[in-house]
């Protein structure tokens, strides 16, 4: 009896034509159209009934609770995701309403902001409540000013104090021409007793933030 040669090349030859014509039969079919349309239907359901029960929840509820993080820490306040928090949830969930109230609870602060909708876009204001004086270092005056490229002469006669509304910054009483030449030429070290203490002045020549420790009055 003959005997039939053996077949040549790999075993898998012709099964990915065969394999595609048998998928695109199934993909086709009035089965399988059937359970996607179950699928997306029965999908899409839940993801709708969670936005209303979050927009439900959004508009009852007078506190939303919200954290801030930077690529290396979580922050205990800061102003600008505050606002864009605001913005996004009123384009998102309150997009008819001309003005809503929020509440934020930021480390155990509430911070209270109004957003309104404008033709182009959503704009937000908040009050940050009463500053805070942390200390005043007038000791430290001539340190700083040199810091940031300023002499005695190009200084107000105000006291510099490091303030904070939920963040601590340096407020340096520059003069006009103080300002215009105003620039961080050398850093304060020190190392801060908690975290780190942020200094900046209040002229927009004078950037990055300062950084330095934190002083405090005796």
């Amino acid at each position: 009896m003959p005997r039939s040669a053996a077949r040549a090349g790999s075993p898998f030859t012709g099964l990915g034509p065969v394999f595609m014509k048998e998928l695109s039969d199934h993909l086709s079919s009035v089965r399988m159209l059937v359970l996607t349309l179950f699928v997306i239907v029965f999908g899409a359901l839940p993801v709708g009934f969670a936005l209303q029960d979050l927009r439900n929840v959004v508009v009852s509820d007078p506190y939303l609770f919200l954290r801030i993080f930077t690529v290396e820490e979580e922050l205990p306040f800061a102003g600008h995701p505050v606002i864009g928090a605001a913005t996004a949830l009123h384009e998102r969930l309150a997009g008819d309403s001309e003005t809503v109230e929020w509440s934020f609870v930021i480390s155990g602060r509430s911070v209270p902001v109004v957003s309104r909708r404008d033709p182009e876009y959503f704009a937000a204001a908040m009050d940050q409540g009463h500053p805070m004086i942390i200390a005043t270092v007038d000791h430290l005056r001539e340190q700083f000013a040199g810091a940031l490229n300023l002499a005695s002469e190009h200084l107000s006669p105000l006291p510099m104090q490091v303030i904070s509304t939920g963040l601590p910054y340096l407020i340096v009483p520059a003069t006009a021409a103080g300002l215009s030449r105003a620039r961080i030429v050398a850093a304060i070290n020190g190392k801060p007793r908690s975290r780190r203490g942020t200094y900046e002045s209040p002229g927009s020549a004078i950037s990055p933030p300062f950084h330095g420790q934190l002083p405090r009055d005796s």
